[in-house]
């Protein structure tokens, strides 16, 4: 029951009830299935996919030294995206996946990329391509739902604390070193 008192309405709780609908009128599920897992990383190629925010290129630097240091890598492509806030194009990923056997995807630091950067990873295992995509631990929960979202519950991700916009080389190294750990347990699991 609702009164009305000089043109406004005064809801009670037991008369309140809240309705949400599809603004599209459907939803549309999607299938998964990851890419094989590389097994070992020495001998290979990994691909490093930056979405150009600040410090992501050189965290990528700093896991493609310690991939190739410490695990045996052959050689890694860098390659950018366009925009940090939209998905890579598919062509780009499809291009990724003939160059590559594995892919890094960096950085998730807001809310935005990091829904993109899980995107980008999911996007490369449907080429076949095994990916981890590298979120900080803010967006965690972020992450996660938009890889439900993608259809790919459990998608495993590569976290390291936040910030990575404002930190030196220092931090960044400590940062890679933490990812690569994450990186290198999920490609080849």
């Amino acid at each position: 029951m609702s009164t009305r008192t000089q043109g406004s309405v005064i809801v009670r709780p037991a008369d309140l009830r809240v309705s949400f609908y599809e603004p599209c009128g459907f939803t549309e599920s999607k299938d998964f299935s990851p890419a094989p897992r590389v097994g070992r990383l020495v001998g290979l190629s990994v691909g490093l996919l930056s979405n150009r925010k600040r410090n992501a290129d050189r965290l990528l630097e700093f896991v493609a030294e310690i991939l190739a240091s410490q695990h045996g890598i052959a050689s890694s492509i860098v390659d950018e995206k366009e925009a940090m806030s939209l998905p890579a194009p598919e062509a780009q990923l499809r291009s990724m996946a003939e160059r590559v056997e594995a892919l890094v995807v960096a950085v998730g630091d807001c809310g935005s990329c990091s829904a993109t950067t899980v995107m980008d990873a999911i996007a490369a295992e449907r080429f076949g391509l095994p990916a981890v995509p590298i979120v900080t631990e803010q967006f965690r929960s972020g992450a996660e739902m938009v890889a439900s979202i993608q259809g790919a519950d459990d998608f495993p991700i590569a976290y390291v604390e936040h910030p990575i916009a404002t930190l030196d080389d220092d931090g960044l190294r400590e940062r890679a070193q933490r990812a690569v750990d994450q990186v290198v347990a999920i490609l080849t699991a």
